[in-house]
């Protein structure tokens, strides 16, 4: 059996996302808007995501998912882990 180091997440944020915590682990995480708009705040600096944009991150930086809108968003979410 092969060990993955990739993890692929289709995430549906259907509700107002409004949680102060922040994550961070070691890893990197590749992030595609398919459907919606939504915050990133990303080491205390907030990113604006709309449809079609992308990001890509360190995800040992403090970070979370943040939206005040209540009308559904779809994500791709692709995370790797490091040893």
């Amino acid at each position: 059996m092969r060990t993955k180091k990739m993890n692929p997440f289709l995430v549906t944020l259907s509700e107002k996302v409004l949680e102060n915590t922040t994550y961070s682990y070691q890893g990197e995480s590749f992030v595609f808007v398919l459907q919606g708009t939504l915050e990133m705040l990303l080491n205390s600096q907030e990113i604006a995501l709309e449809e079609g944009d992308c990001i890509y991150f360190d995800t040992s930086l403090e970070h979370r998912f943040c939206s005040r809108e209540s009308t559904g968003r779809v994500i791709l979410e692709v995370t790797s882990s490091r040893p």
